[in-house]
């Protein structure tokens, strides 16, 4: 007995020593630039420590004399710098929109409520399971690149998602980048070029490729992932050239390069905030010259509010080789990698259409016909520009809104009315740019998230909704992609931020798993026995693989009619 009892507490005592030990250790890594030191964090149900950077630059500070232009290389610094706070500042953007955002949705907890904010943004963090002491370098893991949504305007990078590597065989990188007049503004040559946003992307990757390996990634195994706008941006990088050999999969929820719209110039709106603030000039070089260094950034914060423009990314041709559209139908990928895209059941549920389609969102059961196709006019007005737009509405009108089925008012117009504008805005596109993928050869997958989080319905006060549908809301996939049931910070203690239910976790363990073996090998897990699309996965309380196809009717009216009834 007493040797088992001695036997016990040697194992306690080493446990115990093993696990002070790590939590005391200075996590210092050599980057390019130079040493950061990071920190531990432990997620609940798991054993292994992940070892956490935040705030590494990638970027030099592109305020005034850089700012609206691509990101330069960050200066190399002496000593080690520490990169253990949280509180790393956010990419200048619209606070009101902001917090419009997370109001009344689990994405407040994710964030401070009055969070600090810079254009001196351009930082990454590195969440990874390998101990910087590690020298075995013969067996690096696969690297996920986390590309943030919010419409390319707004939207963070929380500092939450070291859930994933606590679980799974995977370095994460989440990268914050210039949002909005920051990282659109252009005079469309030289002087402010295009898309400074997507060149920050490409800092990232570019960095990623240089030091991940020293965090134990592989720079050879890079999978872009996104959600929405970080969607559409992951996939549009297999479209640009420059991009070509930075990364190595797309894993891309509710978004493809084409579901937003894109403007064909700025010109005029230059020219009216040049003029506003007495920086217009006959020369792009001075009046871009002016806008750089005579001009505070909550002046330009406030002149863009003020006159409603919304930057957001243009099809420059030094970027985009092809346009957009051409590129996805005509199969002219630059990058040929594996691709898996996935789509909420209820897109427009609730995040999307109370901001949007606000005035649609407070009608619901009100909802008039004649309001719901003045909505979906404006719509197509903006999606299909110099289309028929009066052809695309009776068609759509015809398949979602038939008065047989739905009615002229009340609940059913309602979900027809949001199913239409979640199919034309995500769904298709989605669909189409994975069966154009595979098409061009290259394996292409996809699933439906269709759970609805269980904190909804055991919170109500805390997530208020005007309408309750049993379906998966734009962005409701976010949580378990990146094991936030296991964040101690969000679900651990008595009384939690966030609630979630044993399926819910249950369920971001699969999912999780499933990202990881994507970025591995560029495949579903095999024993899911998952086809390539137009077959998909349901994912709901497991993941289950449909007999159908996806939505053949619905993706062939969107894809085939619809384009041909637009531009005929």
């Amino acid at each position: 007995m007493d040797i088992l009892l001695k036997t016990i507490i040697l194992s306690y005592l080493g446990c115990v020593l093993k696990y002070s030990f790590a939590a005391n250790l200075d996590p210092i890594v050599q980057t390019q630039y130079g040493k950061v030191k990071g920190t531990l964090r432990n997620a609940i149900g798991s054993s292994r420590p992940v070892y956490s950077y935040f705030g590494v630059q990638y970027g030099r500070s592109p305020d005034y004399v850089f700012r609206f232009r691509p990101a330069e290389d960050p200066w190399t610094w002496d000593g080690v710098r520490d990169a253990t706070n949280e509180n790393r500042p956010m990419c200048v953007q619209d606070r009101v929109r902001l917090n419009g955002l997370r109001k009344d949705t689990y994405l407040k907890y994710l964030l401070p409520d009055n969070p600090l904010m810079s254009e001196n943004c351009l930082v990454l963090d590195i969440f990874t399971p390998r101990s910087p002491n590690d020298t075995k370098r013969d067996n690096l893991l696969p690297v996920v690149l986390w590309i943030h949504g919010g419409s390319m305007d707004a939207f963070f990078s929380t500092t939450k998602l070291w859930g994933l590597p606590a679980f799974e065989d995977v370095v994460l990188v989440q990268i914050q980048y210039r949002l909005g007049v920051f990282g659109f503004l252009t005079t469309e040559d030289k002087w402010a070029p295009p898309n400074n946003a997507f060149h920050d992307h490409l800092k990232a990757m570019k960095w990623v490729q240089k030091n991940i390996e020293a965090f134990g990634g592989n720079p050879n195994l890079v999978t872009l992932m996104g959600e929405s706008a970080g969607a559409v941006a992951a996939t549009a990088h297999t479209l640009i050239p420059e991009s070509k050999g930075l990364f190595h999969r797309v894993f891309a929820t509710s978004g493809a390069p084409n579901s937003m719209v894109w403007p064909k110039t700025y010109g005029d709106a230059i020219e009216r905030m040049a003029k506003n603030v007495s920086c217009k000039f006959d020369d792009n070089a001075y009046t871009s010259t002016c806008l750089r260094n005579k001009i505070s950034t909550s002046r330009i914060m406030k002149l863009v509010k003020d006159m409603d423009i919304n930057f957001k990314m243009l099809e420059d041709r030094d970027l985009f080789p092809v346009p957009i559209n051409e590129a996805i139908e005509t199969k002219t990928f630059v990058s040929s990698v594996p691709v898996m895209m996935g789509v909420m059941n209820g897109e427009q549920n609730y995040l999307l259409s109370r901001r949007v389609f606000s005035n649609i969102y407070l009608k619901g059961p009100d909802l008039t016909r004649s309001e719901a196709e003045s909505a979906l006019r404006n719509l197509f007005h903006d999606r299909y520009q110099s289309g028929n737009v009066d052809a695309i509405l009776k068609a759509v009108t015809l398949e979602y809104l038939d008065p047989k089925k739905v009615g002229n008012k009340g609940m059913k117009l309602y979900k027809g009315t949001m199913e239409a504008i979640a199919d034309c805005w995500f769904v298709s596109k989605s669909a189409r740019f994975a069966e154009k993928v595979k098409e061009s050869g290259q394996r292409a997958y996809f699933f439906e998230f269709t759970l609805k989080p269980a904190m909804y319905d055991a919170r109500p006060k805390d997530f208020p909704r005007l309408f309750k549908f049993d379906t998966a809301d734009h962005a409701d996939d976010f949580p378990y992609m990146f094991g936030l049931p296991f964040v101690r910070e969000l679900a651990g203690g008595d009384n939690p931020a966030l609630y979630f239910s044993d399926i819910d976790k249950e369920i971001s363990k699969k999912f999780m798993h499933l990202i990881a073996h994507f970025a591995k090998t560029g495949s579903p897990p095999e024993e899911l026995g998952w086809p390539q699309y137009p077959r998909y996965a349901v994912i709901n309380k497991g993941i289950t693989i449909s007999k159908d196809n996806f939505q053949s009717n619905r993706m062939y009216f969107w894809n085939e009619v619809i384009p041909k009834l637009a531009f005929p």
